[in-house]
């Protein structure tokens, strides 16, 4: 069966027992607090901790339904003893030669495809940490599958441990009972081979659900392991634990069913920002242009006045920038310069016009970068002087802002009734170069001198 996203969504809220909450009803009725459940000690693990169903008196299973992204054999885990080849998947760092309880089935799941997953386990440890009085002894928490980790990877791995320590509750004469068939490598890592261990009888129990809703054991089915995309529903335990300098909140599965493989699109949609196919670049076959770099907006003083001076003045500086056809320029012209490469071609202020290349590119009817922000800009005449060999773009950002503090401070002058009236200004700039030399403007203004205390303190 193939699972989309709403698929998935609909099995995360399916249940299939009624011992079983779903993840989702347990995250809403805990924020409400309308669930009868609370965190008692492991009665086999002294040292861990279990939601508890205070209801049945019983520990809670919770279920949930995943995306499979990687898992080791269900029956062997990443144990495998010395001389045996290792299983399809599994790398050389997780292998395990030795039974102990690092060894372990282990199944990581897809989060991408729930990227609010970390929120439910963000809701479980606050409720455990606040009412249910779980005590963390002032540890850490773990970074290990911990909510920040979760959403940051976007994976959640969940464990089961293949072996048991030997004890006089779990074998009895050399002999232990489970209620699954254990693997030949597991059975000669145990009791009578080996008094220390036994196979653990809570190994998590995978299984395959056939097309006629029948299950089987996993390792009889056609493809007897877990294999990245299929879907699942896992129920579970959720376990809390103290050690070291850390605590930690973990999920213990019991029972894996697999349902389903996942829809190759549902992963798609979840975002593959690494597909560089996506990306609207130069291809081959393709003519190669300049695109205008992102230019910043100039400061304007508005008038409601002048509007046909100052559309007057837009078109005067659109005809003089419109020296040469633009497509006949760009297909005429040398290779790109690195001011073109940069963006960093003449705009409306600079006395060095160019006709800009990339007006060709624009969309039919409309004009792009310094003809569209000319026609924008009304009541202001600005006259700029500057030498070849000292060009730069003029700021008018302070100025506009002195002469509003002007105003606000009770000033006076032709600038501020300009301001008050909401009649344009005419600007007058001067500059001084490397060489000394000025050039005075024709008939008074506002004069700045770069690097001069004047210009500094603004208007």
């Amino acid at each position: 069966m193939r699972f989309d996203l709403a698929a998935l969504r609909t099995l995360s809220k399916t249940r299939f027992s009624r011992d079983e909450i779903t993840l989702t009803d347990l995250v809403e009725r805990l924020s409400a607090d309308s669930l009868p459940i609370s965190i008692k000690r492991s009665p086999q693990y002294p040292s861990s901790f279990l939601l508890w169903d205070d209801a049945r008196n019983d520990i809670l299973v919770v279920s949930h339904a995943f995306v499979v992204l990687f898992s080791t054999p269900p029956d062997t885990g990443n144990f495998v003893p010395e001389g045996e080849t290792l299983p399809a998947g599994i790398k050389d760092f997780l292998r395990k030669s030795e039974p102990s309880t690092q060894a372990q089935v282990i199944v990581t799941y897809d989060c991408r495809v729930e990227p609010t997953f970390f929120e439910s386990l963000e809701v479980l440890e606050s409720w455990a940490k606040t009412k249910g009085g779980y005590n963390t002894d002032k540890r850490s928490r773990n970074p290990w599958m911990s909510p920040s980790s979760v959403e940051s990877s976007r994976r959640y791995a969940v464990t089961s441990t293949l072996f048991q320590a030997r004890t006089g509750f779990n074998s009895k004469d050399d002999s232990y009972h489970v209620g699954y068939d254990v693997h030949p490598w597991v059975k000669q890592a145990c009791v009578p081979h080996n008094p220390s261990w036994v196979p653990n009888p809570n190994l998590v129990r995978t299984m395959h659900c056939q097309k006629d809703n029948v299950l089987v054991d996993i390792t009889k089915s056609s493809n007897p392991t877990l294999v990245p995309g299929d879907v699942v529903t896992m129920t579970f335990k959720v376990v809390f634990g103290n050690n070291g300098q850390y605590w930690h909140m973990s999920f213990a599965p019991i029972q894996i069913i697999r349902m389903g493989q996942i829809e190759g699109t549902a992963l798609g949609s979840a975002g593959n920002f690494e597909d560089h196919g996506r990306l609207n670049l130069p291809r081959v076959g393709q003519r190669l242009k300049a695109v205008a770099a992102k230019q910043p907006a100039s400061p304007v003083l508005r008038s409601t006045r002048n509007r046909e001076k100052a559309r007057a003045a837009a078109q005067r500086l659109e005809d003089d920038l419109r020296t040469e056809d633009s497509d006949s320029f760009y297909e005429s012209s040398p290779p790109l310069t690195q001011a073109a490469v940069c963006g960093e071609e003449p705009g409306p202020f600079r006395t060095n016009r160019l006709s800009p290349p990339w007006k060709s590119l624009s969309p039919a009817g409309e004009e792009s970068g310094s003809h569209a922000h000319a026609k924008e800009s009304v009541g202001v005449e600005v006259e700029h002087s500057q030498d070849d060999d000292d060009q730069h773009p003029l700021d008018l950002s302070a100025l506009d802002e002195r002469l509003i503090a002007m105003k606000d401070e009770g000033g006076s002058g032709d600038e501020l009734r300009a301001i008050e009236e909401s009649k344009p200004i005419k600007l007058r700039f001067k500059y001084s170069t490397r060489h000394g030399k000025r050039r005075e403007p024709s008939d008074g203004g506002v004069t700045t001198t770069r690097g001069s205390k004047s210009a500094r303190r603004g208007v």
